[in-house]
């Protein structure tokens, strides 16, 4: 009696199930704007913004932001707190710097300084010098859904690099809400990479609470921000 015949299944075959799921990501990447430039007025910052400034504190921030931090930062009697103004580097439109073009943050009205002298528009940074990384940590006082939008821009780009390089820097978005570890810090969207943004470079996020942003250079000198604007949006349904 010959052998049975084996049953060979296709490789085609599937599954009944998936063994790799895609990873869910609580926050999202809304949007990555390169035409706006310094003109944000009626688009970002409708609840809040703060514009980084060397001589004078432009900001108006939403109620129910608790605090925002920039670190590392030459703390001295700061205290680490933004308020100090301890590491803030002006580009453009501030003291000792040229004006600014359109790419310079527009300073609203009710900002400007006239004993300081004020620009209408600026571009600084509020990371220390020689870092290769830094943050941001914005605090909520209860969970809220945001769209937190970033700016920057690599206003000199090459020829203004001591290395001769454009500026590369990478985003990460880290959840900080209730960690009882300061290094278990989730990941909560994927790496951004932002580069050739010469011309200012904005990017909008949509995150449900405290969350740190993390700049890391690729190339070029220093990692920059030049502003934080903040927008309320409504809790997104839960799929059915």
């Amino acid at each position: 009696m010959p052998a049975p015949t084996p049953t060979i299944r296709p490789a085609t075959t599937r599954l009944p199930y998936s063994p790799f799921l895609p990873p869910q990501w609580p926050a999202q990447l809304l949007s990555e704007d390169r035409t706006t430039g310094g003109d944000w007025r009626g688009k970002y910052g409708a609840d809040g913004y703060i514009i980084y400034a060397a001589l004078a504190r432009i900001e108006r921030l939403p109620e129910w932001i608790s605090s925002v931090t920039v670190m590392p930062q030459n703390c001295h009697d700061q205290g680490c707190k933004w308020n100090g103004n301890v590491n803030v580097s002006e580009v453009c439109g501030g003291t000792g710097v040229p004006a600014c073009d359109q790419r310079g943050l527009a300073v609203p009205s009710e900002s400007r300084d006239d004993e300081r002298k004020t620009a209408n528009r600026i571009l600084a940074s509020p990371f220390e010098p020689g870092r290769y990384t830094a943050s941001i940590d914005v605090k909520m006082k209860t969970q809220r859904t945001v769209q937190l939008s970033i700016y920057a821009c690599d206003y000199l780009g090459a020829q203004g690099s001591s290395l001769h390089e454009p500026l590369v820097q990478v985003l990460t978005v880290t959840d900080i809400r209730s960690t009882h570890n300061s290094t278990a810090f989730q990941q909560v969207l994927p790496a951004v990479r932002m580069d050739h943004f010469e011309g200012g470079m904005w990017l909008s996020v949509e995150v449900h609470g405290s969350v740190r942003l993390r700049l890391s250079l690729v190339t070029g000198d220093n990692p920059v921000v030049a502003g934080l604007f903040f927008d309320l949006l409504k809790p997104r349904a839960e799929p059915v």
